[in-house]
């Protein structure tokens, strides 16, 4: 064999080898691929976007402000809202600050997007993240700090980091987010599946508004029914007192039993009076308690009407993927499948929704039952009072394990299961859950003394 027949395929391989490593490194995702995932999620309406609940709005585009002026805005911010996260990376405050400290960027600086860029960079490096990287671990790091990507691995995967807090839902699931990692997807990819997210974590957030306004308007009900309610209480007491004093006078009874009585009277008009004046914090303890339980007992974090909606959506997005897989046929019918289950998610909401309302404005208005106990005669209302609430609190915690099971169950469903297959299986528990929510809290609720459905 000639030395030029030895050489060749060795020079073949060398002056191919830069372009195999430059194809590999082509298929790393980068970090300005990271960066576009996070803006894309985080804010995409662009640079001038802030937190849309924010109740004081920046004086003008924050691109043509300063870092020092859009700290100023967002100290103002702050003190009404949860949130003062501004422009493409949602920066909030206290990171803005930290990173002028930092020298990372100065106040002087103009809030562009160009300086905007830079912050994302920088925070996105301070994860530990590099072209190219897959890490789980690092991966969570950098949903540590953007609430829209979720967690990958762990018990709370899929969850954001900060999961119901000021609002905060991952956008994506993580599946798509390990997918854009190692480039398997694109971000035009799940851009679809994150705007499908974020319009049923809007329905979800309605139905949570809703639930808050409730509860603001059992608030404001409470003081006037809670005045009511104790010049009832003091009424009847009194009336009491001077009725059985005037029998012990005609029965001749001993002053020992006298006073026994009217201590015994008096422990109880000071009960019913705590619970008159601090009825609605009695209300939304309860609330909070149904919630809790409600968490511990199927393992899910962040338990809301906005984080049902949310994971419903995205698991109805899984059965077709956008529909664009699947022959036209199927098409349609996973359509009217998903269709049928959005409705039944909505029925199941509402459901949740009329318990709230019984616990939260049903209680406040019983308030005045509570002032019947000031007499003998009408003694049980109190009870009957106390037991509706528990038993209203027992339906919600009923609902909400109800929901979720149903929710996981579904989800496994999909798992396991073709998007046609587990769009008509997920029908089926829907169905199921319908019934159950309407029929098993109201059982269970029975139990307590409470009233029925």
């Amino acid at each position: 064999m000639s030395q030029n027949a030895f050489l060749l395929p060795l020079l073949r391989v060398a002056l191919a080898l830069p372009l195999w490593l430059f194809a590999v490194g082509a298929m790393a995702c980068t970090e300005r691929t990271m960066l576009e995932l996070i803006g894309t999620l985080e804010a995409p309406k662009g640079y001038d976007q802030v937190y849309s609940r924010v109740s004081v709005q920046p004086p003008r585009p924050i691109t043509t402000m300063t870092v020092g002026e859009v700290l100023d805005w967002q100290r103002l911010a702050s003190k009404t809202s949860v949130s003062s996260a501004a422009g493409r990376y949602q920066v909030i405050r206290g990171t803005l600050s930290n990173l002028v400290d930092q020298g990372v960027v100065s106040v002087d600086d103009i809030y562009s997007p160009r300086t905007q860029d830079r912050i994302g960079l920088h925070l996105l490096r301070s994860t530990g993240y590099r072209n190219g990287t897959t890490s789980p671990a690092v991966a969570n790091r950098v949903a540590g700090i953007w609430a829209a990507l979720p967690q990958i691995g762990g018990p709370e995967a899929g969850l954001s980091v900060y999961e119901g807090y000021a609002g905060n839902h991952a956008l994506i699931s993580a599946p798509s987010y390990q997918g854009v990692l190692d480039c398997s997807l694109d971000v035009a990819d799940v851009e679809m599946e994150a705007t499908v997210i974020r319009a049923g974590t809007r329905l979800g957030f309605e139905f949570d508004h809703i639930i808050e306004r409730m509860l603001e308007g059992s608030e404001a009900m409470a003081e006037p029914l809670q005045e009511a309610a104790l010049w009832l209480l003091y009424a009847l007491a009194i009336a009491d007192i001077v009725v059985t004093f005037g029998r012990i006078a005609i029965t001749g009874r001993s002053l020992g039993v006298v006073m026994q009585d009217l201590v015994s009277r008096m422990l109880v008009i000071g009960l019913l009076s705590f619970v008159i004046l601090n009825i609605a914090d009695i209300v939304f303890m309860v609330a909070n308690v149904a919630a809790l339980l409600a968490e511990d007992i199927t393992n899910s974090k962040g338990i809301s009407l906005s984080a049902y909606a949310r994971a419903k959506t995205t698991l109805v997005f899984s059965f077709s993927e956008g529909f664009g897989n699947l022959p036209s046929h199927s098409s349609q019918l996973v359509f009217s499948l998903s269709l049928i289950i959005v409705l039944l998610t909505g029925a199941i909401m509402a459901l949740a929704l009329l318990a709230y309302a019984r616990l939260y404005i049903g209680t406040i208005i019983g308030v005045l039952a509570a002032g019947l106990g000031g007499f003998t005669a009408t003694r049980n209302a109190p009870r009957a009072l106390i037991f509706s609430t528990l038993g209203n609190g027992l339906r919600l915690l009923t609902l909400m394990i109800i929901m979720h099971l149903g929710l996981e169950m579904a989800q496994a469903l999909r798992g396991s299961s073709p998007g046609e297959t587990a769009a008509l299986l997920t029908l089926m528990v829907d169905i199921i859950i319908v019934l159950l929510c309407w029929q098993l809290p109201t059982t269970i609720t029975k139990l307590t003394g409470g009233p029925g459905l």
